[in-house]
């Protein structure tokens, strides 16, 4: 059995994904963009010490919106100098084309046709492998599983899922914040703390984004009657 990597940001899906699943290494990529000083102190915070990579800059590749096209397909070819498996945090809300089945499949398709013969491989007779372990389960999902298992509520709200990048807490208003409300209030853990403003001031304007999301209109529609949410 060859070394497991979980690619880590600090973020809350890739938390629980370490909690769960234990993996041998955290690896984590500075590409520069505005978000790895807040990302690397939320990794401090929750007492891991990540490898980090920072032979790849894509910071000026980085969109408005904040995606950075093809970075997973960076990271997982990257991973595989350190590990033989790779775990990636995808859920089944993630809509972009480098998080989806398809993609992984035809990746590992490319990884075996690559590595299959040892003197050209980086990690001699292992084979690498990549997996997205919560790809079929929302957000509100898997914080269930990691809840059902008992780990630390206090140490998941030490995570930064937001994209803003100078804000010493997630803002609670763009659309990460918004999604990881959703999971908070579904099983019973939000504070409004938690966010520096109140993530229910962008139901209207985020409604239309997670009702295209897989799986996360009807947990959009448990959250906001478990608050009491009245359209207008």
């Amino acid at each position: 059995m060859g070394k497991s990597v979980l690619l880590f940001s600090g973020g809350t899906d890739s938390f629980v994904l370490s909690k769960l699943l234990k993996p041998d290494i955290h690896l984590y990529f500075n590409i520069g963009t505005a978000e790895v000083r807040k990302e690397l102190k939320a990794c401090k915070r929750l007492g891991i010490e990540p490898i980090v990579d920072s032979r790849l800059f894509l910071g000026d590749q980085e969109l408005p919106n904040k995606i950075v096209p093809m970075r997973n397909l960076f990271f997982i070819l990257m991973a595989c100098y350190y590990g033989d498996i790779i775990y990636l945090g995808a859920t089944k809300g993630d809509m972009t084309r480098d998080c989806d089945e398809g993609f992984r499949l035809v990746l590992n398709a490319m990884l075996m046709n690559l590595y299959t013969i040892p003197e050209k491989n980086p990690r001699g007779n292992h084979l690498p492998q990549v997996l997205f372990p919560v790809k079929r389960q929302t957000k509100t999902e898997i914080l269930r599983d990691y809840l059902a298992k008992g780990f630390s509520v206090e140490e998941l709200r030490m995570t930064r899922s937001c994209y803003k990048a100078d804000n010493l807490k997630d803002c609670g208003h763009c659309i990460s914040c918004f999604r990881k409300w959703i999971s908070y209030v579904n099983n019973g853990i939000y504070h409004k703390r938690d966010f520096i403003y109140n993530p229910l001031d962008k139901v209207e304007e985020f409604r239309p984004i997670v009702e295209k999301l897989d799986g996360e209109s009807e947990d959009l529609l448990t959250a906001l009657m478990k608050v009491g949410y009245k359209h207008g």
